[in-house]
């Protein structure tokens, strides 16, 4: 199954860093990777994970997943 990871307060999927661990985990699994965030750009996503409430971020998040076809089959998700 693919990897979702989402990242906490501070971070952004646009970071750097959080894409490449993105990119490792997917490497060392041996399979697909992505990290979905809460906006879709690194201001709003870095900043939404301090002021989003967690009912947003949920829906959000499964918008994403379920608009995603390569996500339909299930996947497994991990929290940085």
């Amino acid at each position: 199954l693919p990897v979702v990871v989402s990242h906490g307060m501070g971070d952004s999927c646009f970071n750097p860093g959080m894409d490449q661990i993105t990119k490792l985990v997917g490497k060392r699994l041996g399979v697909a990777s992505q990290c979905i965030g809460n906006a879709n750009n690194q201001i709003e996503d870095t900043i939404g994970g301090f002021l989003m409430n967690m009912n947003q971020e949920v829906d959000y998040f499964a918008k994403r997943v379920r608009a995603d076809p390569s996500l339909k089959d299930g996947f497994d998700a991990m929290g940085l």
